[in-house]
This record gives structure tokens, sequence and C-alpha cells, in this order.
């Protein structure tokens, strides 16, 4: 899928999800228009548990562009863990 893609945007882990301990990891769904290779929808396949991680990817994930005419649908997963500092 690498190139397919043209831009991407960064997946923030959300503070107050770090500070509340809130961990998970999802598989995410986008929609692309083939004309402009736009994501025009991201529907969850595997949630995360949290709802504001799965926003988070979703609001991310509608901000990534592909070739035009290259693909129409495209999956990924996405992970959020916490790491533990000694």
């Amino acid at each position: 899928m690498r190139g397919l893609i043209v831009s991407t945007a960064l997946i923030h882990y959300p503070i107050e999800a770090r500070r509340a301990g809130i961990a998970g990891s999802g598989v995410f769904e986008m929609r692309i228009d083939p004309k402009s290779g736009r994501v025009k929808g991201v529907r969850v396949v595997q949630s995360t548990g949290s709802q504001i991680l799965n926003w988070t990817v979703v609001r991310s994930l509608s901000h990534w562009r592909f070739k035009p005419g290259a693909i129409v649908v495209a999956w990924t997963p996405v992970a959020f863990t916490l790491r533990r500092s000694w």
C-alpha cells in the first residue's frame, strides 16, 4: 500500500487517554474517492475499545490521500500502547 499513499496525517495518542491509562488496538476501513484519492469515509471495523481513541483515528485517517484511481478501499490496523518509564 505504500506506493499508493500520497500523504498521511499522524495519529497522535490523546493526552487525556494516556493520563487515564487507556490503551487499545483496532482496525479501520477507509473509503477513497477514486477521482481525487481523498478519503471520503472511515469506518471502525474493530474498535480500540475506547471512543476517544476511535474518534482520534477516524479524524486522522480522514486526512490521508491516495493516488487517484489506484484504490477505493483500504484497511489499516492502529495500536495505542502505554509504556512504563522506570
